[in-house]
């Protein structure tokens, strides 16, 4: 299958030959890097309807291997468990300290790769996909969705929101300009309100990953929606 992408030109079902590798990752080629998606989600282990939701609520983080056969992407087997949290812990301690071991496993990755066949490959996080809420939340944008500017793409005013159908790229949030948001918003230099950030994403740590980059999830919002 390796082999087999360098001679593919489609950017639809190769990951390793879109922008991401080839401008984000450029000190790697396509063919010596493996991407892997997160997802992240929740589940409620009581009755969803009782007295107690919320109490026993986890939360889980899989990942996939993008680089696989598209058969093989979705099947069962190649979906893999890689965090389980107490999602109260999220309120007290922070998705930082939560996800500092899968970070620095991610950094280790990427920096040293892995050894097959006598070949090394590196591993790098393509996307984390999720609901809305969750993501906007991982990624230290506001989590109420009547906020002023509360989607994670661009920084279009609610009131607005309804009404544009055409993507202004002056809009759109982009790395540099998101740094600076964050960096205000912890000085205290402006509010959450004025931007729709909250925080920085501890994903950004990995200096290749940026949540400006990360794609539209396309269960959650086309799909369903």
């Amino acid at each position: 299958h390796i082999n087999q992408i360098k001679e593919l030109e489609t950017l639809l079902c190769v990951v390793t030959k879109t922008d991401f590798i080839t401008t984000q990752i450029p000190t790697f080629t396509a063919i010596d890097t493996i991407t892997i998606e997160l997802y992240i989600d929740g589940i409620e282990l009581v009755n969803p309807l009782g007295s107690h939701t919320g109490i026993h609520k986890l939360g889980f983080v899989y990942f996939t291997i993008k680089d696989l056969p598209v058969f093989l992407q979705s099947s069962l087997g190649s979906i893999f468990l890689t965090n389980v949290h107490y999602s109260p812990d999220v309120e007290k301690y922070g998705y930082k300290e939560i996800f500092e071991p899968l970070i620095q496993d991610l950094k280790q990755l990427l920096e040293k790769g892995i050894q097959f066949q006598g070949n090394t490959y590196k591993i790098a996080l393509w996307q984390i996909l999720g609901d809305n809420l969750r993501l906007n939340k991982l990624f230290g944008f506001v989590e109420c969705f009547s906020a002023n500017f509360c989607c994670r793409f661009c920084l279009v005013h609610k009131n607005e929101l309804q009404k544009m159908f055409k993507e202004d790229n002056s809009l759109l949030r982009h790395k540099a300009g998101h740094n600076a948001h964050v960096r205000d918003v912890i000085d205290e230099n402006i509010t959450t309100a004025m931007c729709g950030v909250k925080s920085d994403c501890p994903f950004n740590e990995l200096g290749y990953w940026h949540v400006t980059s990360n794609l539209v999830d396309v269960m959650h919002d086309l799909l369903e929606g």
